[in-house]
């Protein structure tokens, strides 16, 4: 017996030093392919209950065994096994899964949801892609990454705003921006221009030209804080947020602090960026100022022929002149004759005015994060500066200061909180823009080829030599003597100054309580607040306000945001689980815009100053309004044998904005359906899942602040031109508005049903989603008539209906994926919308903005947004009507000439991997649509636009049989010359209208060919082709730098943006809008450029 125990032990002995001497240690470090550790990597022994997870600098360390596998895993990275063999250290790079980070989204409360069970589709942008497109602003960084997500930048100016917009769009006269809701908080995304809040416009052709290009408060974030962004396109998607939900929901999730050990993680990045102007409209360079081929100092460029001047220096008259600050002086210079067409005029110098005005545009930007903690608690906190100088040569800048803390804490077993704390302060210079006459492209290029602009400012001195300082000196004003029709845009830039400092506060708080371990207890509470000082100066002497203009403005908005609500989670069986969430939403916004407005300066020369004006000409201004929103909430989640989802919302809500006399409370429901089909008909290695989906939903958009009420109104004189007369400089001046209120007035309301698939093919190396939609908008706000015998003029309230329908789709390939080499992904993504106004309550079109003989119109039976203008007449056929002379008549009536929607939008992005480099570049496609490229048909008007600088040469029996506009035989019309061989040579082209041939020389520019007069010859296809975004980088993370310098990783990063463009269109970049964010489109006026940028950046870790 004793052997045996012997033996048994001497055995067991054996096989455990036998099993010791196999099992060694291996070890290493877990990153991304960016060279990142990443902490919390499962690392496991295939096959076995033995792992470990992977520490804050991920480092790991556990016993294996020969032969044994490892299996590296992961949230949101794809998993990897390698064998142990004989190595003890075993370093992996781990990429990222898009179908793991795709797997959850946030729903419009900001609660998660897996994307796999949702009957809606809900594109998402990750927080790495917005930052690596080096982008300052957080909008643009979205664009051509989502379907159905049309971005389109408001102009080339730091800072300047962008226009969003989802699905098409959804409203008439307001705006059509989404609601943008933050860690379940709704915050403002307002880019409020002077006229939309009770201010009159800076410029002279009144509502929607614009003077300065202003900011989208969305771009107050910092877009390193941001961790994904979630697009809900679609009314059953948003349908939690009711009315205000009409044009969809961008749901935001910011970056949280982590569980390091105790650890603190730091990032530090740094970009440095040049921006250029991408495109610009081409002129001419042949022909000076002057008129009918002569040399005159006049306001149009249809002089002489530059290069037959005698050269040298000019020949001045008169005693008159101009001193400038470099000693050299400029004379009155004659005009030309018959005899003699250049007059005074010897110089052949052409001036390059694009270099005068524009250069390099620099920025930089620096971003610093700290994050760590424990188990309980978690912090992280955030600092990033922005530094940004325009194209314009003087006072165009962006100075951007954010910080950011989050907090979270488990304040007991139960208890947790999360506490978000954002501040921004910015300060910008922004450059006069647009149909403004100080606008600074308008300046630019209608002043002739052969002026000299850099030369802006002296001293002036009258037949009498008696001195006048500082006087502005323009094209139309070449001695400073007089005025100036337009402003010389190198006095605007220096003189003429719009200064804004914005100061916002955005937080929030959450408390979760666990009740039990299938119920909740939430209350998510917030504030977003800003103020926006405002100072616009234009110097008495600039043309656009004759004796200067002062204004300085206050706007306050801040809305408090309150969510109470249970969710519950319960699972009844294996085959059944519902989870529900039921709440109390209440929201209260206040909005203030305060100052003063003075003209015609006592003091021409004094500093900006409110009390510089008579008492008749300052007009101060005040609009305040307060909105508040109370609504109940319900979501129902059902899930059905693990492949049948079904999803309930609802909400029943009430606004102060809401007419007494309407129904007290609106009911928002939603109902979305999603079946696996896979799951019954099982997977194989062509279709690894598959699911169809449906959705209806209900949602609304708000009534304007006080529709439902008659408000007293300032009385303004004002006739479109110049400065209006305020009656408030006239003791007083308000009475009852001409706008009767409406007790009655509702939301108005968009119905939308959604169908759609979600496909993964060749074991999930691509992905497929498809998505179709119709919505209709009903009880549309408008602007109507009443009877005169009522003592009103018109009333607004719920008439009109619009019409949307759509196709999208996103695309997803993993090409090739080689963990220890090479990769390449891809991502397609599609969408087309078509839309129709079906009624408009008896109007004939309904004014979105624009000028007054060119404007997007709301018209019955057409797209919205249609271009409305003037046009040539044409008979029944469609062929012009002609004048006597062979010329187009042009139309007395307006009519549509345009259409700006595009026919798809669409775009490619490709990541191509090697160890560790990466190169990342997205093509962008914007397939028709049209634009009116006013620029180009002033241009043509005033003879600076490359297309007037045709020169034609004729028989002279052809002279003698040509007609111009205005009836002339060409062998006399003016500027028309005859050489030695008898042939006639006159500046335009032959036409021929449908009458015969005539000649289109400068009477035809100036009158039916102008611009000014007739506007669908200036309508240009918009489509447009551009490589939006390139990235080539390079991660570090070498264990040298880790030991010595305690540093993680490095990388480094260039990247280009709108590196190349293709476009039919003449004019600038046509990705581009005069109005901003207004819903009106397709209008190009003498916006500022915009840029194209190469962005070299540095990221390092610790």
């Amino acid at each position: 017996m004793k052997i045996k125990k012997l033996l048994i032990l001497l055995c067991a002995a054996f096989f455990s030093i036998s099993a010791m001497a196999q099992d060694r240690e291996a070890s290493g470090v877990v990153t991304g392919r960016d060279g990142v550790p990443l902490p919390g990597v499962n690392v496991m022994v295939r096959g076995t209950a033995t792992g470990t997870v992977t520490d804050a600098e991920g480092k790991y360390k556990l016993k294996v065994a020969e032969g044994s596998v490892l299996v590296f895993s992961a949230i949101g990275m794809k998993s990897f096994e390698t064998p142990v063999g004989a190595r003890a250290v075993i370093d992996v790079a781990l990429e990222e899964d898009v179908k793991q980070l795709d797997e959850v989204v946030v729903n419009a409360l900001g609660e998660k949801r897996s994307r796999d069970k949702m009957g809606v589709a809900i594109p998402v942008v990750s927080g790495k892609s917005i930052t690596e497109s080096g982008e300052t602003g957080l909008i643009n960084g979205l664009a051509g990454k989502a379907e159905g997500l049309i971005i389109t930048r408001n102009g080339g100016d730091p800072g300047a705003g962008s226009y969003i917009q989802l699905r098409g769009q959804s409203t008439i006269t307001g705006s059509v921006q989404p609601l943008i809701v933050i860690d379940g908080m709704p915050m403002f995304n307002s880019s409020i221009d002077s006229d939309e809040k009770g201010v009159q416009p800076n410029s002279i052709n009144g509502s929607g030209t614009r003077s300065v290009q202003q900011q989208s408060r969305l771009n107050d974030l910092n877009p390193a804080d941001i961790a994904t962004v979630e697009i809900l396109k679609g009314a059953s998607a948003a349908a939690l947020w009711g009315s205000r939900a009409a044009n969809g929901v961008i749901v935001i999730t910011t970056k949280k602090g982590t569980n390091t050990n105790g650890k603190v993680q730091v990032s530090y990045t740094a970009s440095y960026s040049i921006d250029k102007i991408n495109k610009m409209p081409k002129l001419q360079t042949a022909f000076g100022q002057g008129s009918d081929g002569k040399y005159s100092p006049s306001t149009l460029s249809f002089g002489d022929i530059i290069a037959d001047r005698l050269g040298g220096a000019d020949t001045y008259s008169g005693a008159e002149y101009v001193e400038f600050p470099d000693g050299s002086r400029r004379h009155k210079i004659a005009s030309g004759t018959n005899a003699n067409v250049h007059g005074g005029k010897n110089s052949r110098d052409v001036f390059d005015h694009t270099n005068d005005l524009f250069g390099n545009g620099l920025a930089s930007e620096h971003s610093l994060s700290l994050s760590g903690g424990g188990e309980k608690n978690q912090v992280l906190v955030s600092y990033a500066n922005t530094d940004q100088k325009g194209i314009i040569k003087k006072n165009s800048d962006y100075k951007k200061n954010v910080v950011r803390v989050n907090f979270q804490s488990m304040l007991t077993p139960k208890l947790s909180a999360n506490i978000n704390m954002n501040y921004s302060n910015i300060r910008s210079n922004r450059a006069q823009n647009g149909g403004s006459i100080s606008g600074i492209l308008l300046g630019q290029l209608r002043t002739p080829p052969d002026f000299d602009n850099a030369k802006w400012i002296g001293t002036t001195y009258d037949e009498k030599g008696i001195p006048t300082f500082e006087r502005h000196v323009s094209y139309r004003n070449p001695v400073g003597t007089g005025s100036s029709g337009f402003d010389n845009p190198l006095w605007t830039m220096n003189r003429n100054k719009s200064y804004a400092v914005v100061d916002r506060m955005l937080g929030n708080i959450e408390l979760k309580y666990d009740w039990n371990d299938w119920l909740s207890l939430k209350v998510n509470s917030g504030l977003d607040s800003y103020s926006e000082h405002r100072t616009d100066f234009i110097d008495a002497q600039s043309a656009v306000a004759s004796g200067g203009r002062y204004t300085d403005q206050y706007i306050y908005e801040s809305q408090w945001n309150t969510n109470l609500f249970a969710v519950g989670n319960k699972r009844f069986s294996q085959y059944f689980t519902v989870t529900a969430t039921m709440g109390f939403n209440y929201n209260a916004i206040q909005y203030n815009n305060v100052g003063a407005s003075v003209t015609a300066f006592i003091v021409p020369d004094a500093p900006p100053d409110l009390t510089n004006a008579p008492t008749a000409n300052r007009s101060p201004f005040n609009k305040v309004t307060t909105t508040k929103t109370s609504a109940g909430f319900f979501e129902l989640n059902g899930d059905f044998f693990n492949q049948l989802f079904v999803s309930l919302t609802g909400r029943a809500e009430t606004a102060s904005t809401f007419g007494p006399q309407a129904q007290s409370l609106f009911f928002y429901p939603s109902i979305s359906g999603a079946w696996q089909f896979t799951k019954l008909t099982g997977s194989n290695d062509i279709l690894t899942f598959g699911k169809l989906r449906s959705s209806f939903g209900i949602v609304g958009k708000q009534p304007d602040a006080y529709l439902n009420l008659t408000q007293y109104a300032e009385q303004i004189a004002d006739n479109g031109w110049g400065q209006p007369l305020m009656g408030s400089a006239y003791e007083g001046g308000y009475a009852v508005s001409a706008k009767i209120g409406n007790p009655k007035i509702k939301p108005e309301k968009k119905q939308e049903v959604e169908v759609g698939a979600d496909l993964r093919l060749f074991k999930d190396r691509v992905t497929l989603s498809v998505t179709a939609y119709r919505n209709k908008v009903t009880d549309v706000i408008l602007s109507t008539q009443v009877s005169p015998s009522s003592g009103f003029s018109s009333k607004t309230g719920n008439a009109g209906i619009i019409q949307n329908k759509g196709l999208e789709f996103n695309i997803g390939a993993n090409w090739i994926k080689k963990p220890e080499g090479f990769s390449w992904t891809s991502n397609f993504i599609w969408s087309a919308y078509r839309n129709t106004v079906p009624d408009l309550a008896g109007a004939q079109y309904v004014f979105l903005g624009g000028f007054t003989n060119i404007l997007s119109a709301a018209v019955k039976g057409q797209p919205l947004g249609v271009l409305w203008g003037k046009e040539w007449e044409t008979d029944p056929t469609g062929k012009y009507i002609l004048s006597d002379h062979g010329f187009p008549k042009v139309a007395g009536n307006t009519g549509v000439v345009g259409n700006p929607n595009p026919d798809f939008r669409a775009s490619v992005g490709n990541t191509l991997s090697y160890k560790n480099f990466s190169l990342y570049f997205l093509f962008e496609i914007s397939a028709g649509g049209q634009m009116w490229n006013g620029t180009k048909g002033a241009l043509v008007n005033y003879g600076t636009a490359k297309d007037t600088d045709q020169v034609t040469t004729v028989s002279a029996a052809d002279a003698a049989a040509l007609r111009t506009e205005k009836g002339n035989l060409l062998s006399n019309a003016p500027g028309v010359i005859r050489n030695a061989d008898g042939t006639y040579a006159f500046r335009g082209t032959i036409q021929d209208f449908g009458g015969g041939k005539v000649a289109a020389e400068q009477e035809f520019y100036t009158n039916s060919g102008s611009g000014f007069n007739v506007n669908r010859p200036y309508v240009e296809s918009a489509a447009w082709t551009r490589l939006r975004e390139m990235t080539l980088s390079y991660s570090l993370n070498s264990k040298i730098l880790q030991q010595f310098v305690k540093i993680k990783s490095v990388t480094l990063a260039v990247t280009g943006r709108n590196l190349m463009l293709w476009t039919p269109y003449t004019g600038i970049d046509p990705d581009t809008n005069l109005l901003g964010s207004n819903n009106a489109r397709g209008l190009d006026f003498f916006q500022n450029p915009n840029t194209r940028s190469i962005i070299f950046r540095c990221n390092v870790n610790f």
